[in-house]
């Protein structure tokens, strides 16, 4: 409250007004001079930041063709055109150009049984012995047919013993158990094998070569390569098969060393004398002895499960130079018999587990083929982030961290949805993890 002062002419009268203050808490609106109200402005909206846009999520399905390395002879290929007609000779012709076909006298070989033991477990199916090498006149021990034997290491010397523990033979070197016959087969983790064992010390470990002839080699290789079955209706396929393995097997056998090839993929499968089949074993006989050769020289038989239709030139898959005997040859008509000519169900990735696999950092958001060969399987290829990095590799490469069949691929690109999605979950990994 505040005394307003009217003044008239010859008195002055008080006049109380009462005035409203302010309740607590509040804060007075603002005043002009005059000490009226100022009118407030209306509040300015804000407006709202635009949510940023999120890239694209994608899926990428790798379509193709043929399983295996593509140069070289078509297994699938070889197996239509042995059903359709054709001879071992002229396929191996048509796979490996500008090359004939040569004999080789009988050749042994030596091939290394998985990696080393600290105990070697042997027996044979029919009479046998030992021989110590290191002894002048290494005179053979006969063994009882049948008759289980242990080998192993003591300090720097071999110890052979029965079955009740008895020693029947120590050697400061390496020893041989020999067959008595053809006949004999020796036992050893679970498969048997013609020809000799020889055990050599390796470190604290014993080490065992089989030793055979070529053709007897080829008796436990051939029906690990090819399916037996394709005998029945193809045989000049396991022929082809035979010829080729004979002349891979001495174009790269090792020299100077203990062993000549491994019995696993390094060289050639190798299931000694329990992979064999009558079937694949008429193709050794029939072909026996027959090599490729171009020049007077065996050559690399390269061969592989499917062409896809084409197989490829050998410098476009494998580092060195141009062969002129491993170059692409159309064989489409032939290798459709393969549940792999095309494809049936394509790898599919997203973009992050892709990334993963090839060791970018960000999700893959394009794939550019670069290069192909002559089938045309992938030579370079390259990945572009979302990040903008990229890396380009080889096919081959590419192929072996997928996991894919075949270097004969097409990307496909696919916006990442819920029924594309389906397809990674399906996709699997060669682990057997899923790939999303």
């Amino acid at each position: 409250m505040f005394v307003s002062l009217i003044r008239h002419p010859g008195f002055v009268i008080g006049v109380a007004v009462a005035v409203a203050a302010p309740a607590a808490g509040m804060i007075p609106a603002p005043q002009d001079a005059s000490g009226l109200p100022i009118a407030s402005a209306a509040p300015v909206p804000v407006a709202k930041p635009k949510p940023k846009k999120r890239p694209p999520r994608f899926v990428f399905t790798f379509e193709g063709r043929g399983f295996g390395h593509g140069v070289g002879m078509s297994q699938y290929g070889a197996y239509g055109a042995a059903r359709a007609g054709r001879s071992a000779q002229a396929i191996i012709a048509h796979y490996y150009r500008g090359t004939s076909l040569a004999v080789l006298p009988l050749t042994p070989v030596r091939i290394v049984l998985g990696p080393g033991a600290s105990r070697v477990r042997l027996n044979a199916n029919g009479p046998w012995g030992v021989i110590a090498e290191n002894t002048p006149l290494q005179i053979v021990r006969p063994l009882p047919p049948g008759a289980e034997v242990t080998v192993t290491r003591s300090g720097t010397a071999i110890v052979v013993t029965d079955a009740n523990g008895a020693e029947l033979l120590k050697a400061s070197g390496p020893i041989r158990f020999a067959p008595g016959n053809a006949q004999t087969t020796t036992s050893f983790r679970g498969a048997r094998y013609r020809g000799g064992l020889r055990i050599l010390p390796e470190g604290s470990k014993l080490t065992v070569v089989n030793h055979v002839d070529l053709e007897q080699y080829l008796l436990g290789v051939v029906p690990k390569e090819m399916p037996s079955r394709w005998g029945d209706d193809a045989p000049a396929a396991l022929e082809a098969q035979a010829i080729a393995a004979r002349s891979y097997a001495m174009a790269t056998k090792r020299s100077g060393d203990v062993f000549d090839m491994y019995a696993d993929e390094r060289s050639q499968v190798y299931g000694g004398a329990t992979a064999e089949d009558p079937r694949t074993s008429r193709a050794v006989a029939a072909t026996a002895g027959q090599v490729v050769t171009q020049n007077g020289a065996i050559v690399t038989t390269f061969f592989f499960s499917t062409s896809g239709g084409r197989t490829e030139n050998v410098e476009n898959v494998f580092r060195g130079g141009p062969r002129s005997y491993l170059v692409s040859v159309n064989d489409a008509a032939f290798d459709v018999l393969s549940p792999h000519h095309v494809w049936r169900d394509p790898k599919t990735f997203t973009d992050a587990a892709l990334a993963r696999r090839i060791g970018l950092k960000s999700p893959v958001r394009t794939i550019k083929v670069l290069q192909r060969g002559a089938s045309p399987r992938v030579k370079l290829v390259r990945f572009v982030a979302r990040n903008g990095t990229f890396k380009e590799m080889r096919g081959t490469e590419v192929r072996r961290l997928l996991g894919l069949r075949d270097s004969w691929f097409v990307p496909r690109r696919r916006v990442l949805t819920p029924a594309t999605l389906r397809l990674v979950t399906a996709s699997r990994a060669p682990n057997g993890a899923s790939t999303s």
